[in-house]
């Protein structure tokens, strides 16, 4: 069992402040368990608002156009980053199966499953605040407010519930923000348009039905494809 330590100085005082209210309202944790886990209120509308900007934008009514291009490619390299550092970083036990901090656990979750994942960084922090920042690139209320769900709705149960600290949520935060903004900003490859043009002439629709299936993994954040990998032990 590695030894604790703290990636922030205050880690370990704000989860357990936030944890020991775990269990005094059961309902309410219950509905808090409900909205973190649900797409409905993270992926769907995230991704949902990412389509519409991107149509809205596009003179031609294109939805397949740069911007959402763009925004699925940053978020695939992302979330591939954070994977590689919770992989293959040092291990960094989840709040909940650290021994020293004794947390409460929700009665919905298995602690031993907790014990197999490293918690640093968020992945979900880097999911939905690089989602945050490409909405707020085009619409900056929209960002903002999208944002701010992010902060409140889904990562801070997540410290609630014991599945990260506060240094993982900001490490997945600017992770997320560094590899969007990357993303957004970099010119399209010479010859996508064309590449684009040909394939719909080839194939209609094939390309918009592909991005969606891709939208629709990334707004589950990639699960059923990570439960599959499983079967096989990768």
């Amino acid at each position: 069992m590695p030894e604790f330590v703290e990636l922030l100085r205050y880690d370990a005082l704000i989860v357990t402040t936030l944890n020991a209210g775990l269990g005094i309202w059961p309902r309410f944790d219950n509905i808090l368990h409900v909205v973190n886990s649900s797409a409905l209120f993270k992926g769907i509308p995230f991704l949902t608002v990412i389509w519409w900007i991107g149509a809205r934008d596009e003179p031609s009514g294109n939805v397949i156009n740069g911007f959402l291009l763009r925004v699925l490619a940053g978020l695939a390299i992302a979330l591939l980053a954070a994977r590689m550092l919770q992989n293959y970083g040092p291990l960094h036990l989840r709040p909940i199966a650290e021994p020293a901090l004794a947390l409460k656990a929700f009665s919905a979750n298995d602690p031993g499953y907790f014990r197999k994942l490293n918690s640093f960084p968020s992945d979900h922090a880097v999911q939905f605040f690089s989602l945050a920042f490409a909405i707020g690139a085009r619409h900056w209320k929209l960002g903002a407010s999208f944002a701010l769900w992010t902060l409140l709705g889904i990562c801070l149960p997540r410290v609630y519930f014991g599945y990260h600290y506060p240094s993982d949520i900001l490490a997945g935060a600017v992770l997320g923000v560094a590899i969007m903004a990357i993303a957004l900003w970099l010119p399209m490859p010479r010859g996508m348009a064309q590449a684009q043009t040909r394939l719909n002439a080839a194939m209609p629709g094939l390309l918009p039905a592909f991005v969606f299936v891709v939208s629709c993994e990334m707004a589950v954040n990639f699960n059923n494809i990570r439960d599959l990998l499983r079967i096989f032990g990768v």
